[in-house]
């Protein structure tokens, strides 16, 4: 079976690493990238091929290019509490 591709939209800065191999509980669990991370983790797990994209340009054909089945734009907002 042919693996569906997803190509996921992030905020620039906010592109997560491909292994947390080294870092600790803490520095992952205060990192920008965690959310967008922990999509892009699953969908692995889910048997997905996923592309991690923070920026398309208009015109640009980055969809086509990989010939994705979904789109995926995450949007992350993290409240602390002081």
């Amino acid at each position: 079976m042919k693996k569906k591709r997803i190509l996921v939209l992030v905020r620039e800065g906010l592109e997560p690493p491909d292994s947390i191999d080294g870092m600790s509980n803490d520095e992952v669990y205060v990192a920008p990238w965690k959310t967008e991370y922990d999509v892009v983790v699953t969908l692995r797990e889910l048997g997905y091929q996923v592309r991690v994209f923070h920026r398309v340009r208009p015109g640009c054909d980055s969809r086509e290019a990989c010939k994705c089945k979904l789109l995926l734009r995450t949007i992350s907002k993290r409240m602390y509490l002081k």
